[in-house]
């Protein structure tokens, strides 16, 4: 995104008003404020026409935009349209935690009164946040990143059960190998897939942790030694950090669970390889706030069933 071009709409959501301002340095700020009614904003999603996407986009503008037409809140969204020269960095913020669940309103479905889709301009770039977390988590990192992703597949998956609560109550649940041990496929595609990302430059490296892989496969270059248990996953982000050859995304591929009482487990391994549940709260434990790791991607059975509270991901 070219520097000099870049402007910046910033909305402050707290529970009872939206505050906009827009900036493009040249020109003096346009700053303007409206009411807001949050639960009106998350009855949105709740409504029969929320699949509508043209309804649902114009819904949400007319809530947040037309609420107070004297504020000019709807002259500062149509900035972002005015010059279709410019970048825009639309930043959604909350200024209160219990609105956490405003987060996940299709934000980028705004449709203004003419039918222009902020998720239809590839100059924009939409930023949703908790204002809450440190300011400092949202600086990118210097040039590509680099990844590091951790394939769980426990040798005894197959004949591993675990206690999960069902429509009739507590039952056992079992899991099936995401990859066989001799047929590395995921494992090689996977590899094959960020090679092509680091020759295009989209990526600076990448590792993969997932133990062991057969004769000549162990040799990839990009194979970590080691099994992906806790220890080895916190031990390869720490020495990373420590050598400034950070990891800024970390992508899972594994199962996971909900417990009877709704916590949510990742099934990574012990270091013999066998299934070692891991509690949500000890997972956030990988990611201390001084690390560089910018995004953390989770393919898991239930990962993202919705069935967990808001703040509970």
């Amino acid at each position: 995104m070219n520097e000099e071009r870049r402007h910046l709409c910033r909305a402050r959501v707290s529970p009872d008003m939206v505050q906009i301002t827009y900036e493009d340095g040249a020109k003096s700020p346009l700053r303007a404020h409206a009411t807001f009614d949050h639960e009106a904003a998350l009855q949105l999603n709740r409504s029969p026409d929320s699949a509508n996407l043209q309804d649902y986009g114009r819904g949400l503008y007319d809530l947040l935009l037309l609420t107070d037409p004297k504020q000019n809140v709807s002259a500062a969204f149509k900035r972002c349209f005015d010059d279709p020269s410019t970048c825009v960095q639309f930043s959604i913020e909350l200024f209160d935690e219990t609105l956490a669940e405003l987060l996940e309103l299709g934000w980028e479905q705004l449709c203004d009164q003419e039918g222009r889709y902020l998720a239809l301009e590839s100059r924009f770039r939409l930023v949703r946040r908790l204002a809450s977390l440190p300011p400092e988590l949202g600086v990118p990192p210097e040039g590509p990143p680099r990844v590091l992703v951790v394939v769980s597949n426990p040798d005894n998956v197959e004949s591993f059960a675990v206690d999960v609560l069902g429509p009739d109550g507590p039952q056992a649940y079992s899991f099936a190998p995401i990859e066989a041990a001799f047929l590395p496929q995921q494992t090689l595609g996977l590899a094959e897939l960020f090679d092509a990302l680091k020759a295009e430059g989209k990526i600076a490296d990448y590792r993969i942790l997932r133990g062991p892989l057969p004769p000549p496969h162990d040799e990839h270059p990009a194979l970590l030694a080691g099994y992906p248990t806790l220890d080895r996953i916190h031990g390869v982000l720490q020495a990373a950090e420590e050598t400034d050859q950070p990891f800024h995304i970390v992508h899972f591929l594994a199962h996971g669970y909900l417990d009877e009482s709704g916590d949510g487990h990742l099934l990574l391994t012990d270091e013999m390889g066998d299934a070692a549940p891991i509690h949500q709260n000890v997972f956030q434990s990988l990611f201390p706030q001084r690390h560089q790791v910018r995004l953390v991607l989770l393919a898991a059975c239930q990962s993202g069933s919705g069935e967990q509270g808001v703040g509970r991901p």
